[in-house]
């Protein structure tokens, strides 16, 4: 059996280097595992006897058994490593084969894996606000007044300073009224007359003369008596129409008594007449009397009866007229009445639209004196001479009130008004401090606009209002208070997310639209 080399047996080693036996007594690792190197190195069918004695309780091995037999055999066969200077005296490649790996390198590659495992898992469980923010400022509640002339105007007179304080209904400008006192008084002396056809009309209305007419206040005494004379001249030839009828009524009355009279008259003589024509007509029939007389009397009878037929005529004709004369006098009082109607009505229409007009033109008078709206401070005023001309809704100053507290309004952008909502709290960051130096003022959304407006030629945006939670701000250990027309970002908290959801998203989006372009 072959033995291993002793030491006594082997050459000297060279510069120190490390020497390995050569074990031929079945000790190496190999052995004792009870391979043969070649078997241990190609994985053939490894036979042996098993505890019954019998060969063949091995059999082939699965891949998973090979793989780790032949690590192990790797592991067993793998030469002891050189120092430095055995490597130093090895070719170049073998050189680079057989030196290590700087342990420094993988220490730094541990700390930088260590690293990153401890961020992402601090990535994932930390939080932090998701923001909208939000252009803004500072202005009072019920926002400042801004003081503006109605209509195109000359100052007369200035009563304030930039920075003056005034109360409410203080005067601040005075416009000239010349114009508008002219229209006044030319408005008021038409209301005046048609008040005084409106009284002329109700008299003749009444139809009882003229002692009832009263003018109406502040009418002019020369132009009430005129209407009055006017309206007493008009009753007096109503009067006259109406007795021209009346006497036209009695006139065809006296004519159909007279004519009744006369029918009476020939009712009576008719009979008589009838009478003697028929004892006439018998004497000439028996040959006792001539025929002329019996003519004479018939002829006259029928005279008297045409004469009975056309007073019965004239009779009827008269109650004809006597009826038409009565619906004259009637269509002639109607149609006064109604002309006087309507004659006051249109009188009252006009001085009802005249006292608007009037209403109108006091109101434009009264806002000739420009007044404070609040009591306050007077800041921006724009004119300071008298006799400068302004014009309608000219920006002529504005009043800030005092002692009214401060609200922030703000703008919210389209792609954030999703995520507002009322009671959200909210930082906000003036401009005129720096907050990095001096920190932010708390807030809290009180209130989101319903709908978008267009501000400034920025696009679409919501309104929104913030309170304050503080009136105050500290700037060097000195409080300072906040002023209206700071400008401010507001940054309104809409919600939370992880650090690590914040670094993926922009990942996210990439992939999400990645290949849908057109």
């Amino acid at each position: 059996m072959p033995r291993s080399h002793r030491p006594h047996r082997r050459a000297p080693a060279v510069g120190g280097a490390s020497r390995r036996p050569h074990r031929g007594d079945g000790s190496g690792p190999l052995r004792r595992a009870g391979l043969s190197r070649g078997a241990a190195a190609t994985g053939r069918l490894l036979c042996r006897a098993g505890p019954s004695g019998r060969v063949g309780s091995w059999r082939r091995t699965g891949r998973a058994s090979r793989v780790k037999l032949q690590w192990l055999v790797r592991r067993l066969e793998r030469p002891a490593r050189r120092d430095a200077l055995e490597r130093a005296f090895l070719p170049a490649a073998l050189e680079i084969v057989e030196t290590p790996p700087s342990p420094t390198w993988r220490v730094t590659g541990l700390v930088i894996v260590g690293f990153l495992a401890g961020s992402l898992f601090w990535a994932g469980l930390s939080h932090m606000d998701i923001i909208a923010v939000a252009e803004g400022k500072f202005v009072p509640v019920g926002q400042v007044k801004v003081v503006q002339p109605l209509e195109t105007a000359v100052v007369k007179a200035i009563h304030v300073e930039e920075g003056s304080h005034v109360r409410l209904g203080d005067t601040l400008i005075e416009l000239d009224p010349t114009d508008t006192s002219a229209n006044l008084g030319s408005l008021r002396y038409d209301r005046s007359q048609a008040l005084l056809d409106a009284e002329a009309a109700r008299i003749l209305l009444a139809g009882r003369g003229v002692d009832g007419f009263t003018a109406p206040e502040g009418a002019n005494p020369v132009l009430a008596a005129a209407v009055q004379d006017q309206t007493r001249e008009e009753l007096a030839r109503f009067d006259a129409a109406m007795a021209a009828i009346d006497a036209q009524r009695l006139q065809r009355e006296a004519a159909i008594r007279s004519a009744r009279a006369q029918q009476d008259v020939l009712a009576e003589v008719i009979p008589l007449l009838t009478e003697r024509y028929e004892a006439l007509k018998g004497l000439f029939e028996r040959g006792n009397g001539p025929k002329p007389p019996v003519l004479a009397v018939q002829q006259e009878l029928t005279e008297k009866k045409g004469n009975l037929i056309s007073l019965q005529q004239q009779e009827q004709q008269g109650q004809a007229d006597i009826v038409a004369l009565q619906a004259t006098a009637r269509g002639t009082l109607t149609q006064f009445r109604a002309g006087a109607s309507d004659r006051r009505l249109k009188a009252l229409q006009r001085a009802t639209q005249l006292e608007q007009q009037i209403a109108k033109e006091e109101m434009r008078d009264e806002r000739r004196r420009l007044v404070s709206p609040v009591s306050g401070t007077v800041q921006e005023l724009k004119t300071h001479t008298v006799g400068a001309v302004v014009t309608t809704a000219d920006k002529l100053m504005v009043v800030v009130p005092d002692g009214t507290p401060l609200i922030i309004e703000a703008y919210v952008e389209n792609r954030d008004i999703g995520f507002v909502r009322e009671g959200q709290a909210a930082a906000v960051k003036i401009d005129a401090y720096p907050f990095t130096r001096y920190g932010t003022v708390e807030a809290k959304l009180d209130q989101v606009g319903k709908d978008a407006v267009e501000e400034n030629g920025k696009g679409l945006r919501f309104p929104a209002r913030l309170v304050p939670a503080s009136m105050e701000i500290p700037i060097n250990g000195e409080l300072r208070p906040l002023m209206p027309g700071m400008s401010a970002a507001v940054e309104i908290k809409t919600g939370r997310r992880t650090v690590l959801d914040f670094v993926l998203a922009p990942i996210k989006e990439t992939l999400h639209g990645a290949g849908q372009e057109r």
